[in-house]
């Protein structure tokens, strides 16, 4: 198990988000990340990358997450959050900012295993953490760990000439704040080791190649990519039965899909891209969001979205995930 680190350029600007510019996500998810580091392996390695893909496909990613200094964050499981018996009355009334909570960073994850969180540590609004993290936040004078931005472009219709007036449309960027960076988990464990190294400069690539939408103006770069051994996951001993999905999840079966306890879907789509963009559309599909709970075993699949026999096109749906605490309850 390794952890991936991408540090932003300075002023980097990133878009991710597949559906429309207006917005932009904190989560570079797990099936379009996989799709990256092929195309980086495919740019790398052009004769090796057909006979390499199937092997590539036993990989277990995260999706991309925020991060800040030594503090790892993870999204809002979806689950009632473990926090402290003595603030009942508390949690009651600040529902609605339990509510707005969109991540937990890993520290946090294990308090509420422990139904130890304290409802007093929610920063930026949307952001859960402990008491000793918050300490943190608060030597670092900071505040936020992005700032969004939106810019204005003009959309120029090529077919009526360069002189012919283009319609204003707004694009929506976020930006990483002193000390906050991105990071993703990677298995490699059912990789061939003559595939692994290759594997590894893909990722690597990234930094110049980029993730997300709007690269062509700048925007997805890295300033370096740090690849190590993660003692997370190593050091993380909570037993249960319950996984908590670190990546989309597209279940392999009808027993996987009945082992979900909680789950939002989200419909994937988008152009198919070899190397440049074919103008062709991947075949939609439904998934299982990051924060979605399995009780067992799950493994996920890499499924079929060729839109006709022309592409082979794949959506990496395989599950990646954490231990858990499950409680259900509607409220949260």
């Amino acid at each position: 198990m390794k952890i991936v680190k991408l540090f932003p350029r300075e002023n980097g600007k990133y878009h991710f988000g597949e559906h429309t510019l207006e917005s932009t996500s904190l989560i570079f998810s797990s099936d379009s990340l996989f799709s990256a580091i092929v195309n980086n392996y495919r740019k790398l390695y052009p004769e090796d990358v057909e006979g390499d893909v199937e092997n590539l496909r036993n990989l277990r990613l995260s999706s991309v997450f925020p991060a800040y200094r030594d503090i790892l964050f993870i999204p809002k499981p979806m689950t009632k959050l473990g926090f402290r018996k003595d603030q009942e009355k508390e949690i009651r009334e600040r529902s609605k900012d339990i509510k707005k909570i969109d991540f937990i960073s890993l520290k946090a994850l294990d308090e509420h295993n422990k139904e130890k969180l304290d409802i007093d540590n929610i920063i930026d609004k949307q952001f859960l953490i402990t008491g000793d993290e918050r300490d943190l936040f608060k030597e670092n004078k900071q505040q936020n760990l992005f700032v969004e931005i939106t810019e204005e472009k003009i959309a120029i219709d090529r077919t009526k000439g360069i002189t012919s007036k283009g319609d204003l449309f707004v694009v929506s960027y976020i930006k990483p704040r002193n000390g906050t960076y991105f990071y993703f988990f990677i298995d490699d464990d059912k990789i061939e080791s003559s595939i692994k190294k290759k594997l590894y400069v893909s990722i690597r690539l990234i930094a110049d190649e980029g993730l997300g939408g709007e690269r062509s103006s700048g925007a997805g770069l890295f300033d370096e990519i740090e690849i190590e051994d993660d003692a997370i996951f190593r050091n993380y001993t909570f037993d249960s039965d319950h996984r908590m999905s670190l990546s989309l999840v597209f279940p392999k079966d009808e027993r996987e899909f009945r082992s979900s306890e909680s789950y939002q879907l989200i419909e994937r789509r988008g152009y198919i891209c070899f190397m440049k963009g074919t103008g062709l559309r991947k075949k939609g599909i439904l998934m299982m969001k990051e924060g979605s709970i399995f009780k067992g075993d799950v493994d996920g699949k890499v499924v079929d979205v060729s839109p006709n026999n022309e592409y082979n096109v794949y959506r990496f749906g395989r599950f990646f995930g954490i231990p858990i605490r499950y409680v259900e309850d509607d409220a949260q």
